[in-house]
């Protein structure tokens, strides 16, 4: 259920909203928020909680086509940037990261391994993020939290599974295949893009200017 993903993000994202606070401690909250408190005996049967829709990160990537990000409430000096993506097999997929910043473009070429949020998802459920492999390790995961039913567009949580790296920030993007972009993402990638970064500023939006990285693009 798209509610219960939204409380689970909304928390995440109050809690770092407010972790400049010197008397801020992260120990307990994790615990808190997903902790369920012992139920009270009763004779009624217990309703089986509705579980969080879980989008697949594979079905998403496309090999056939470069996914951009189209608003981003990442903080720092990034302009655009776009993935291309090759051999993608159910474990993990190649990508290049072209970013545009501060007027230069830079690549980034890594294997990005799939797997699980801790608390989105299960070992039962599709691979639903994925984390770029690199030198120091300090790369985040990028959960996908919705895709639009045509797997045009998807709302991704970027975060650190840990409050360990709560002053390194948790971000949203918005993200749409190279071949939507005229058409732009569909209402409810938007829609739930605005919802889930509510706390937060968006910091870059996709222009048609962002297409100066393709003349750069390697396939």
């Amino acid at each position: 259920m798209r509610l219960q993903t939204f409380a689970v993000l909304y928390f995440s994202v109050t809690v770092h909203t407010h972790s400049d606070s010197p008397d801020t401690e992260y120990d307990s909250y994790e615990e808190e928020l997903f902790t369920t408190p012992k139920a009270i005996a009763t004779k009624r049967p217990t309703k089986k909680r509705p579980r969080n829709e879980v989008y697949s990160i594979k079905e998403f990537l496309d090999m056939n086509d470069t996914i951009w990000v189209y608003n981003s409430t990442e903080k720092g000096n990034v302009t655009c940037r776009v993935d291309v993506m090759e051999d993608l097999n159910p474990l993990y997929v190649n990508i290049t990261r072209y970013t545009l910043s501060n007027g230069e473009i830079s690549t980034f070429s890594a294997k990005a391994e799939f797997s699980y949020h801790p608390n989105l998802a299960t070992t039962d459920d599709d691979y639903n993020e994925m984390k770029l492999e690199s030198s120091g390790n300090n790369q985040p995961y990028e959960t996908l939290i919705y895709m639009s039913a045509d797997k045009a567009c998807g709302v991704f949580y970027v975060n650190y599974h840990s409050e360990m790296y709560l002053l390194l920030g948790t971000w949203f993007e918005l993200r749409i295949r190279n071949s939507s972009l005229a058409q732009g993402p569909d209402h409810m990638c938007s829609y739930l893009y605005q919802q889930y970064s509510s706390r937060q500023n968006t910091t870059y939006t996709y222009t048609p200017a962002c297409q100066c990285i393709s003349r750069h693009i390697k396939y």
